[in-house]
């Protein structure tokens, strides 16, 4: 029985090793082009032994690794969770530092990874209501209240394409990494 039991641990180890080795049998293709970057960049940025092929309309990727896809699904889940933040600050009119909040995006460069990043680039939208606390008290804006840079239908369809691509990447990870779980 011990015999049995030591055969089956060693069985179980080795299938666990074959499942964690690089999957040569399945392509993945990705045709967003914010997602094509990304991916390029993170397997440039952790130099994995990976083919990439872009042939202008979608992103193959061959050869990959779970660690790889893990890795990417975790930078996926940051995206949806930086998003829902977005719209729970949607009316923050005062932050901690003062002034509206502003709207945050994900960013994964070759040189510096995965960053946070925070959007100066648009304005908050300023709605006249001169009873708000947060209203300008003096010049030529006064009275008004200056509302965060976020547009909820924007970070809406942000979310929805973000999430049908975790969905995706989740189904390839179940599907050909049998020892992930979710």
């Amino acid at each position: 029985m011990k015999k049995f039991k030591t055969i089956l641990a060693f069985f179980f180890i080795f299938m666990l090793i074959m499942s964690c080795k690089k999957n040569d049998d399945v392509i993945f293709a990705v045709q967003n082009e914010r997602y094509k970057e990304l991916f390029k960049n993170y397997i440039i940025h952790n130099d994995y032994d990976i083919e990439i092929i872009d042939n202008g309309n979608y992103l193959t990727i061959k050869n990959s690794t779970m660690d790889m896809w893990l890795g990417i699904s975790n930078i996926i889940r940051l995206e949806m969770d930086t998003i829902s933040g977005n719209i729970a600050n949607a009316s923050t009119t005062r932050t901690y530092n003062g002034g509206p909040f502003i709207r945050q995006f994900v960013t994964f460069s070759i040189e510096n990874g995965v960053e946070i990043i925070s959007d100066f680039s648009s304005e908050g939208r300023l709605v006249y209501d001169p009873t708000h606390p947060d209203a300008i008290q003096t010049g030529e804006w006064q009275g008004y209240v200056e509302y965060p840079n976020v547009n909820t239908t924007v970070e809406m369809i942000n979310m929805l394409e973000a999430s049908s691509f975790y969905e995706s990447i989740t189904k390839y990870i179940k599907n050909n990494y049998k020892n992930v779980i979710f």
